[in-house]
């Protein structure tokens, strides 16, 4: 049966699972087996998201799960993010997460942030939760995500998102096809969301994969082109996953990154890893 949540598309076997391993057939039905598997939950500054230009002085509760729809190589969150259902986690419902969210209220938490692995792997989670946070207790809510959706099911929750961090994780096919996605569903993805929420963008600064100087400001050229007051986050290379043996982004490398998108774009930051 085929899960047409993203453009992977993929042919599920009956008691089969995806390509993000949050995704099976069951019963003839493409089914959410993360629905409500929590692996983390944590009130932090909004600024960790990381959003810097909505509400900077917040706090958020972030939510993660596991499962993702892309593979790469320098995922600083692959112990959950490559992790199928056997990953450690919580059992909650949408209203428990809502409630939760909503409790922390008091101690200048804005809402919920979904984040950590890819959110929209557990797309009906989210859509319920969201419904939840906004609808009954009027809070606010944040995907961080890598933008990798069809564009169907994205309109449909569009109406309760308020801001979003998504990755753009270089300007060129070739970062997006070493981890089995493609740029142009997540300019799509960027585009369509800027018309509808409060987008920053993040993207990391890999040597030898996306850290000359002309693919970061055509990056931010396209950006500016959106809006100008596009806030971009440079995230500076720590080998990991299966780039243990690779060299990290000097302080130099993000540098000159940052001087490079600044020709299009003023609001760009290093993140402090």
């Amino acid at each position: 049966m085929i899960c047409d949540l993203c453009p992977h598309m993929c042919d599920i076997p009956e008691g089969g699972v995806g390509l993000c391993k949050a995704r099976a057939v069951k019963g003839g039905k493409v089914t959410c087996i993360n629905y409500g598997r929590v692996t983390g939950i944590a009130i932090k500054p909004i600024t960790e998201v990381p959003l810097r230009h909505f509400h900077p002085e917040s706090g958020i509760v972030t939510i993660g799960s596991f499962g993702c729809n892309m593979n790469c190589r320098f995922c600083d969150t692959y112990e959950i993010s490559a992790s199928g259902a056997g990953v450690n986690s919580s059992k909650y419902t949408a209203a428990q997460v809502a409630e939760g969210v909503s409790a922390l209220r008091g101690r200048g938490s804005i809402g919920g942030a979904f984040m950590y692995n890819e959110p929209l792997v557990g797309y009906e989670f989210i859509m319920d939760c969201a419904k939840l946070i906004k609808e009954k207790y009027g809070q606010l809510v944040v995907l961080k995500t890598n933008g990798y959706i069809n564009a169907e099911p994205f309109e449909h929750l569009l109406p309760f998102i308020d801001a979003m961090n998504i990755d753009l994780k270089g300007f060129s096919g070739s970062i997006y096809e070493r981890s089995r996605g493609d740029i142009e569903t997540v300019k799509a993805t960027i585009s369509r969301a800027m018309e509808s929420c409060h987008v920053e963008i993040s993207t990391p600064v890999i040597p030898g994969y996306n850290d000359t100087a002309e693919e970061t400001e055509a990056m931010a050229a396209w950006l500016a082109s959106l809006n100008r007051e596009t806030v971009l986050h440079l995230i500076p290379f720590k080998p990991n996953y299966k780039m243990w043996g690779d060299k990290p982004a000097s302080e130099e490398l993000m540098a000159d990154m940052q001087a490079a998108a600044m020709v299009h774009l003023k609001n760009v930051y290093i993140v402090n890893t």
